[in-house]
């Protein structure tokens, strides 16, 4: 928390004392808080980010945890599905509940039957490209 200016140290003895002084310094924390910002304005903000990234930065406020995974629809990272077991899988479809396709071209990707179905609501389709169907085709 920053402390308020004194611009004028004449007004010392006009300042409030205990606790409205810390209301007025909760006010200018507020002021220059994240929570300004529209809970739009940080939806199109970190519609920029990888979905790595989202999980990251999901704990910065309570803010970003609302909006950070609404505007995900696809998810196509590979590097999502490594090692991930299905519990894991199933928190991350979880919280992207706007999800409307995921793909994957490698063998990372695999999951439980019910996990998409029982979480993505509006999945159109799932693509997943396994290294068992490289090796019919070849390496192209």
């Amino acid at each position: 928390r920053r402390a308020i200016p004194k611009c004028d140290p004449r007004l010392d003895n006009e300042m409030p004392s205990g606790s409205d002084s810390v209301m007025s310094s909760r006010q200018v924390y507020a002021k220059d808080s994240m929570d300004r910002f529209g809970d739009d304005l940080s939806e199109v903000l970190l519609s920029y980010l990888s979905l790595k990234d989202r999980f990251i930065t999901e704990c910065v406020s309570k803010q970003w945890q609302r909006v950070v995974f609404t505007s995900v629809t696809d998810i196509t990272e590979d590097i999502v599905f490594q090692n991930m077991s299905d519990k894991s899988f199933e928190l991350m479809v979880k919280k992207c509940q706007n999800v409307r396709r995921v793909e994957s071209f490698d063998n990372a990707f695999y999951t439980n039957e019910t996990i998409l179905p029982n979480n993505c609501n509006q999945l159109d389709s799932v693509l997943a490209v396994l290294s068992v169907v490289k090796q019919v085709f070849g390496n192209h």
